[in-house]
């Protein structure tokens, strides 16, 4: 019995490695996972194939991922469809078509979409469910999927396309489409090698509102066709591609003398909801368009800020304090348990005080208490210098516990400054930091990693060197994203959302001049608007809780817009049920290992060879065995 019991536990094992196992915080692409025993544990599924379509307009990109599965196994399953996305991105509607049968998502509040699902599971009736496990990962759970049937996914997602100041600044969308086997120990996954399994077909409809200076994609090669002066539609120029690596697309708008405007419109529930984004000159061919500035550094030194946490925000400060132009004025100040500050009022950033700054915070130790009000009232009560644009950057871990009096202090005194937030560490207070970035008309950066200084810093500084567009304000009817409107800064667009009326203008000081436009808005033919505008309320709700807000008064305020506007979020689901009889035993559902598909440019001399199957597995284990029988009897 004995004997019998090990090579039992043997058998598991070996079958265990023959597969590679996958879990949710690990995946980093679309996928169709099929169950096992082990909770949190899947394997992936081939799909037989992938539909993509792409539509974007401005920085909204609605996307229409429409995948078929068949379940060839002798088995009913029931699988987890897990679908990352960018932590901006959001899925809103779900389609699951069975045969001839269309199952439509509908969302509800997570515990009662979870019921729901379940029970229809027990029933054995066809059911999916959706859910946002984190910020970037959905999940969609299928139930009773017989087999030799063949299920169609059909999911509906909304991003803001990433924006990087490259040359003169270019938007970038990437689409996750490869799966890569991931060597774990003593794992490989069952790799299939045929080009043709699991093709994507793939069409995006760009139109970004200006006139573009080009459009590239490093990954594949694209047909473009001109629609307009500012839309194109792009297909790869193979019909179908393999998912053997990840779509990549990149444009760059053509800037002129003067800033641009651009806008797209939505009407939902007789509402109109606007896009509005505002684009910077080339300041390349006019430098004088770059308005002064002074800036005020505050770094955190109290105890807390200890260890990497210090040298970090020290090189972070370093690298600010070497950027500064001889134009610009600026001061540094510390805080622990007390706050003091470098020079006794803003100087010049010549060569000499420059060299004082960088010395006096070389020098910097941390130690104390986090005093941070007393830094806050030392960098405003200096008199700023008239006609400058006046950046506060803020460089802290925040860990305070006076949260709600320094966001009420920052928003009473903060006046015409802008407020940039800096957090420093593994877990900075980042419901503080956005906030007050927020109030400050300024943006939150988080540098977690002594290695992302540089990067992370030279694209803020960048960007807070070159303002171009000061004291913006938009004229329009309705209800805007922000109540501050940030300033526009050189090869950076300015996006705003807001419920808007037929026509809007905006004015703002550019260098000693003023500049103003009049445009009038898009017809209802920009399909996401709306839900981006809900989506940044339930943001600004979201952080309420930070100010003291009853927190079931913000959960019902989150589920009641993301009701309205059909969203997932940490408290709304999708789910879509059959209400057919029940055709399934869900008893005979079970799970089962199948193989993947390989990316590009790897070759079987390029896998691990540390795996091994399961009956090789099997055959070393009863060796092992003997030997260990065969000494305990010696």
């Amino acid at each position: 019995m004995r004997f019998a019991g090990l090579l039992f536990l043997l058998l598991l094992a070996g079958a265990a490695r023959a597969q590679e196992f996958v879990t949710l915080d690990r995946l980093q692409h679309p996928a169709l996972l099929y169950k096992t025993s082990a909770p949190g544990v899947f394997v992936e599924a081939p799909s037989v194939s992938t539909d993509i379509s792409l539509s974007v307009r401005g920085i909204v990109a609605r996307g229409v991922v429409r995948q078929r599965f068949e379940n060839t196994t002798t088995h009913c399953v029931e699988a987890v469809y897990a679908f990352p996305l960018p932590d901006n991105a959001t899925v809103d509607a779900m389609r699951l078509r069975i045969g001839d049968r269309t199952i439509t998502g509908e969302i509800r509040e997570r515990e009662e979409a979870t019921r729901v699902y379940e029970q229809a599971k027990r029933e054995g009736r066809n059911a999916s469910l959706l859910e946002q496990q984190r910020p970037n990962l959905f999940t969609v759970s299928v139930a009773s999927l017989a087999a030799g049937s063949v299920a169609t996914i059909e999911l509906e997602y909304q991003q803001i396309v990433e924006y990087q100041q490259i040359g003169g600044g270019q938007f970038s969308l990437r689409l996750p489409l490869a799966i890569g086997p991931r060597y774990k120990g003593a794992a490989l996954p069952h790799v299939l090698t045929d080009r043709d399994l699991n093709p994507v077909s793939l069409t995006i409809d760009l139109d970004a509102g200006i006139a573009l200076e080009d459009v590239t994609s490093r990954t594949h090669a694209l047909e473009q066709t001109v629609l307009s002066a500012t839309r194109i539609r792009l297909e790869p120029r193979d019909v179908r591609i393999a998912s053997d690596r990840d779509f990549e697309l990149a444009w760059t708008p053509r800037l002129g003398a003067l800033p641009q405007s651009a806008s797209f419109t939505e009407t939902v529930g007789g509402e109109r909801y606007t896009l509005l984004m505002l684009f910077p000159p080339d300041v390349s061919a006019r430098p004088a368009a770059i308005l002064p500035r002074e800036t005020i550094f505050i770094i955190d030194t109290s105890g807390s800020m200890g260890g990497p946490s210090i040298e970090q925000a020290k090189q972070a400060l370093l690298t600010a304090v070497e950027r500064l132009r001889p134009s610009d004025r600026f001061n540094v100040i510390e805080f622990n348990s007390s706050a003091r500050a470098l020079f006794q009022t803003a100087r010049v950033a010549d060569k000499a005080t420059i060299r004082e700054a960088l010395e006096w915070v070389g020098a910097l130790e941390s130690t104390g208490g986090t005093e941070m009000l007393g830094a806050l009232q030392l960098a405003l009560a200096e008199k700023p210098t008239a006609d400058a644009i006046r950046q506060i950057i803020f460089i802290t871990d925040g860990q305070v516990g006076n949260e709600a009096q320094i966001f009420e202090f920052i928003r009473a005194n903060l006046s015409d400054r802008r407020l940039f937030t800096i957090g420093i560490g593994n877990a900075p207070n980042t419901y503080f930091m956005r906030n007050a970035a927020r109030a400050g008309r300024g943006t939150f950066t988080h540098i977690g990693d002594v290695a992302e200084v540089e990067t992370r810093m030279t694209a803020l500084l960048t960007k807070l060197g070159s303002p171009v567009l000061a004291d913006i304000a938009i004229a329009a009817e309705g209800e805007l994203s922000h109540d501050r409107v940030p300033d526009l800064y050189a090869g950076e667009p300015l996006i705003l959302t807001m419920r808007a009326p037929a026509a809007a203008s905006a004015n703002g000081r550019i260098t000693a001049d003023g500049w103003n436009s009049t445009f009038t808005l898009a017809s209802d033919a920009s399909p996401g608007i709306a839900k981006l505008w809900a989506r940044q309320k339930i943001d600004t709700v979201r952080d309420r809780v930070f100010t003291g807000a009853n927190a079931a008064e913000v959960k019902q305020e989150i589920v009641q817009l993301a009701l309205t506007h059909h969203l997932v979020t940490e408290h709304t689901s999708l789910v879509a049920v059959d209400t057919t009889p029940p055709g399934v035993d869900p008893k005979s559902c079970t799970s089962e290992l199948v193989p993947v598909n390989l990316p590009a440019n790897w070759g079987e001399g390029m896998l691990p060879r540390t795996a091994t199957h399961a009956t090789r597995s099997l055959l070393n284990g009863l060796a092992l065995l003997l030997a260990a029988l065969i000494a305990r009897k010696w």
